[in-house]
Order: C-alpha cells, then structure tokens, then sequence
C-alpha cells in the first residue's frame, strides 16, 4: 500500500515534460515531453491484498496475497486446476565471465495408464527380435505435458480504470487504492476463468457421459462441474442428483458452481489443468487532467495449459 500510496501522491505531482538545458545554457533550455506516472510492480506470490471493510463475500485477508486471492475467487482453481506462476530467471555461467539469465518454463505433465495387453505368444515375449504381441507404444500417449516456454508467449491481459478528482477526495488513499486492489483480484480470477474454459471450450469437448469420463480413467470424486451464463434450465433439468445436498449445487451428482466467466457448462477433471500466470501484476498510475485526475492501468499475463483436454466435456441434458 505504501508504494501504491507513493505512486499516486508522484502522479499527482508530476509534470508531462522535463526540462534539458543543452550545453547548460539555461537560455535555450528545452521542454521534452513524458508522461506525468508512476509504474508500480506487485508480486504476485509475494505482495498482499490490503484490508479494508469490504462485503464479508469477499473475506478479505492481511495474509492473503495475490495469487491466494486468486486462488480463492477463480472457479476453475476452485475446481481443482493448477496455478503456475512464473519463477523468478535463473542466473547461470557461461564460462565466459559473464553470466547469463536463464528463463524457466512453466508445464504441467498429465501421466496416463500404460495399456498393458495380454502375452498370447509366451516364447516371443521375452526375445526382443519377436516381442510377441506387444504393440510398441510411444512415450508421447502415456505421458503428455503442455508447458510455456518463454514470458512473451502468456496473453497480456489489461484493466483501466479512471480516479477523478471527485472521487479521490470522496475517499482517503488508503481505501480508494485498497478497493481498487481488490476489484482488480476479483477481475483476474474472472480472466483466469475465461482463458481456461475458453480453451477448454476452443478445443471443441465432446459431451458429457459417464462413460466418456471412464474412458479416460477419471475418478468420480474427481469431476468439476461449472455452469456457464447460457445454461437457462431450471434446476430440475440437471439430471439425477440435483439438490442432493441443501445449499450446493449438482450436475448429475457432481458437484458444481456458477461461473459468470463461461457461456456453457462444462465437467471435467480439472486437476489435469493448469493455468500459467506472469509472476508481477504492473500497475501505471498517469495524471490525465490539471485537476488531479487520474487513470489507473493494469497488466497481467496469463494462459491455459491443457496438455489433454479431452479431460473436460461439454454437458448437455437430457431433455423431457
């Protein structure tokens, strides 16, 4: 809050040029323009979410940083998807005395079942010149990944917002960038939502079915179900298990929720996803008018990682 506190009180202040006296003859002394701002850089591991008297929906935390907010409002992070922030670059020695940064990739692996068959010819088996009936089967169909390779290869993701004067002096710092704060957590749990079930979505699942889902080996306690802003049905048009607990809602007893994010319902296991984030939120405080006013921009980077989406299923019910 302290450097958020010190990058507004700096914009307010600043000026859109910087005077440069060439060859210090202070007679020809030049106005170059810049931006009357401030940037500031949160870490997303490491920086925390200020209190401030907010909706007891939002439980807002002391000790509760960034990406544990995020980790808290995202319904596909709810429902089991993996949160992959960027770590810090890893400085190695090239031998030449100078040393280089050394970016780390961000993946998840999924591990699948090796499909064992029965021997039908025992003398051949063990010869690897006549290996019986055993089909040989590649590295890739039992252990597939999807990682990011590189920073520039996250979607930026952008947020604007404007301060004017009458609604700074409405509210102290303190509360004014505390609410601001929190506001943009929520919207990037909403990103994160829509970059995974957009993916999800993009790469066309087929519908649901319980045995599609043991097809792929998936435990039953282990399916997620959200529901997209599109699903009109009433709630006894969700199949069997609707209701089954009082005050939670069900997919033919799955365990599901509401998600603002999505257009359609989607089930799947989502601990087989997982959405790679930047590691810094950038935040660029700039003075836009005389008065004081202000506008506040902000940067995220993310993207979904499905190394199978055939993990997930679009849901259709089943109509009367």
């Amino acid at each position: 809050m302290e450097r958020l506190t010190d990058a507004v009180a700096h914009a307010r202040r600043a000026l859109p040029f910087v005077e440069h006296a060439p060859g210090r003859d202070l007679d020809r002394t030049l106005r170059i323009p810049m931006p009357a701002a401030r940037m500031v850089t949160l870490d997303i591991g490491a920086d925390h979410l200020p209190v401030f008297d907010a909706p007891s929906g939002n439980q807002p935390s002391e000790a509760m940083t960034l990406a544990e907010s995020l980790l808290t409002h995202a319904r596909t992070l709810q429902a089991g998807a993996h949160l992959l922030i960027e770590p810090k670059g890893r400085v190695i020695e090239t031998g030449t005395g100078v040393p280089a940064l050394q970016v780390v990739p961000m993946g998840l692996e999924v591990v699948r079942a090796a499909p064992f068959a029965v021997v039908t010819d025992p003398d051949g088996d063990l010869d690897p010149e006549n290996p019986g009936t055993a089909a040989l089967t590649p590295l890739a169909s039992v252990l597939v990944g999807d990682r990011i390779d590189r920073p520039d290869d996250l979607k930026n993701y952008v947020f604007r917002v404007s301060l004017t004067r009458r609604e700074q002096k409405d509210r102290r710092d303190g509360e004014l960038l505390a609410a601001l704060l929190h506001a943009i957590t929520l919207g990037l749990a909403q990103a994160a939502d829509a970059e995974l079930l957009g993916a999800i979505l993009a790469a066309d699942p087929g519908v649901f079915s319980l045995g599609a889902a043991a097809a792929k080996g998936v435990r039953f306690h282990e399916l997620r179900a959200i529901v997209g802003t599109d699903e009109a049905l009433n709630g006894s048009d969700f199949g069997p298990g609707y209701g089954d607990q009082a005050g939670r809602l069900f997919v033919h007893s799955i365990p599901a929720e509401l998600c603002a994010a999505a257009d359609r319902t989607v089930i799947g296991a989502f601990d087989r996803f997982g959405l790679a984030i930047g590691g810094e939120l950038r935040l660029l405080i700039d003075r836009t008018a005389g008065d004081g006013s202000l506008t506040a921009t902000c940067w995220c980077a993310m993207k979904a990682v499905l190394p199978d989406p055939g993990f997930a299923w679009r849901f259709t019910p089943v109509m009367p």
